[in-house]
């Protein structure tokens, strides 16, 4: 039988003492470690490997508030012709223009 946590196992079978290892292994560079929660997740990795479970935490992230800006009677325009006739506009002179140089060359 072997150890859950893998590196250091040491199998039973052979009247060994069993052996457990944690290990973490990450990288991180200076300028990354307290961005995106990385320092918060190497200090719950040092309790982790401590068998100090008691000790980690994640701390709540501030709240963004994001606000949704109702386009003007223009701006609703300028989307709809874009989307409904520009766009495919450009799809169907594309399309036109291969057929038609595709047909020139024989």
């Amino acid at each position: 039988m072997l150890c859950e946590h893998g590196s250091g196992a040491i199998s039973e079978r052979q009247g060994l003492t069993r052996l457990e290892s944690e290990v973490v292994e990450y990288a991180l560079t200076a300028c990354f470690f307290d961005a995106y929660g990385n320092g918060d997740m190497f200090v719950n990795s040092v309790d982790w490997a401590a068998e100090q479970e008691n000790l980690t935490n994640i701390t709540p992230k501030a709240p963004t508030e994001r606000t949704f800006v109702v386009p003007s009677s223009l701006q609703w325009i300028a989307i709809l012709l874009s989307s409904v006739f520009i766009i495919p506009g450009l799809v169907i002179f594309g399309g036109v223009a291969t057929w038609l140089k595709r047909r020139r060359q024989g």
